[in-house]
């Protein structure tokens, strides 16, 4: 958990973070209030952090980092890729991009990221309808032997046309490639 100064609700502070007005170089991103929260993590929720805030892994008392807030919201940064931070409740930036932004990047490659419940990134992604389009790598495998396309059926997400349900390497690391001259009209 931060070590900073404990803000008041009614601290200024606060909505300057929120509206993204604290000074260049500001380096209290550390200061509390309630709950541990942090100004870095007041500033992620609303996507005012600077460009090249680096100070991704502060936690407030349930675990979150200002990463699982911008993530949750999707306002991480193009090029972020401290994806493998863990909540409180065992959930990766990752498995919370997945799950409420839908907000992945662009060549995205950590698929196949465990949280503490073992559900892939993938799983969540497709659970939740958050793949992106031309999702290739639907053998990524969840701990328990699932895989993430069992997870998408249910819920409506696995793409239109989609045929590969019993197909498909069983390898986690297996290339999207090997599934492109699949004819689902066969």
């Amino acid at each position: 958990m931060g070590e900073g100064k404990r803000l008041k609700d009614n601290d200024p502070l606060w909505r300057m973070a929120e509206r993204g007005e604290l000074p260049e170089g500001f380096d209290g991103w550390d200061m509390q209030g309630r709950r541990g929260r942090t100004l870095a993590h007041a500033a992620a929720w609303q996507g005012t952090l600077p460009e090249g805030f680096s100070r991704w892994d502060l936690k407030d008392d349930r675990g979150y980092t200002p990463a699982h807030e911008a993530a949750y919201r999707g306002h991480l940064p193009a090029g972020f890729s401290r994806w493998e931070l863990v909540s409180g409740d065992g959930d990766t930036v990752a498995h919370v991009a997945a799950e409420h932004s839908g907000k992945m990047p662009a060549g995205f490659s950590r698929w196949g990221l465990l949280n503490a419940r073992g559900e892939s990134v993938a799983e969540v992604a497709a659970r939740h309808g958050n793949e992106p389009d031309g999702f290739r790598l639907w053998a990524v495998v969840k701990a328990e032997g699932g895989r993430a396309e069992y997870e998408a059926a249910p819920c409506g997400t696995a793409p239109q046309g989609f045929c590969r349900w019993l197909l498909g390497p069983e390898d986690p690391e297996a290339s999207a490639g090997e599934w492109e001259d699949f004819d689902c009209d066969d």
